[in-house]
């Protein structure tokens, strides 16, 4: 599984791109990624329409727990998911229950519509990367 995140502190907007078996442990660093880049309350975009979900409901729960002690310490988001897998749609669902950050999250098809939605233009690149 890989999960690649673009940040771009100027537009305040960060995206995601998920392939691949997507588990409890990837989730947690990608919000660990987010965390210290300062990038929490940023406009998400996150592409997984070529992720496989391999998580538990227990899992769910942990990262819906996480999510609502986030909303508690930083100001709410958009969030676009771009999935069709019902997996993913499903666990978005149940997310968006259990966390009061994701309330602004909304599900789409497409990456185009996801990214009007969240006012974000296709042709504007995200800075370079330093090299690891």
């Amino acid at each position: 599984m890989a999960l690649t995140e673009e940040i771009d502190p100027q537009r305040r907007y960060v995206r995601v791109q998920a392939s691949g078996a997507l588990t409890l442990p990837q989730m947690e660093r990608h919000f660990d990624v987010l965390f210290a880049a300062g990038a929490l309350s940023f406009a998400k975009l996150f592409v997984a329409t070529l992720a496989e979900p391999s998580y538990t409901a227990a899992e769910v729960l942990r990262m819906g727990s996480r999510l609502a002690s986030y909303a508690e310490a930083y100001a709410q988001s958009p969030l676009a998911v771009v999935a069709i897998r019902p997996e993913i749609v499903d666990t978005l669902d149940r997310l968006r229950r259990l966390s009061p950050a994701l309330r602004r999250a909304r599900l789409f098809q497409r990456e185009d519509e996801a990214r009007s939605w969240l006012g974000v233009r296709d042709d504007a690149p995200f800075p370079a990367r330093a090299p690891a």
